[in-house]
């Protein structure tokens, strides 16, 4: 009752990606790296200094031991600005592109780390819930 005129909305794109996965899978498959971030905003002189357009960008604050990550050389602090030549500025701008077809595949993703901008291999995996 106290939730009348409430709706929730997802494009039809991702509503029929998700009814594909789930009638050939049985269930979603989402690419997994093992980090866990917070999005940030980048001062304008580290911007500036190494060119790079985001003004924001993920903070990671953990890296699962034996994770993708972890494997790929992240590291607790890296500030995530890019994955596959595509600026990174939220976290669900992110997980958005870990899309099932990352699985398994090399993918590069850019990091700062101590004023030093970095280009790294990653291998996402399956999440296995």
């Amino acid at each position: 009752m106290g939730a009348q005129g409430l709706c929730f909305a997802i494009s039809i794109n991702t509503a029929k990606a998700i009814a594909n996965q789930l009638i050939r899978f049985g269930k979603v498959k989402r690419a997994y790296i093992g980090v866990a971030m917070q999005q940030i905003d980048l001062v304008p002189r580290l911007r500036s200094i190494h060119q790079i357009r985001n003004k924001q960008a993920l903070f990671v604050s953990n890296v699962e031991r034996y994770s993708p990550a972890a494997k790929a050389g992240i590291m607790n602090g890296d500030i995530i600005f890019q994955f596959n030549d595509h600026l990174v500025e939220t976290a669900d701008q992110f997980f958005k592109m870990l899309t099932s077809d990352k699985i398994g595949q090399f993918q590069y993703i850019n990091v700062i780390r101590d004023n030093t901008l970095l280009e790294l291999r990653i291998t996402p995996v399956e999440r296995g819930d």
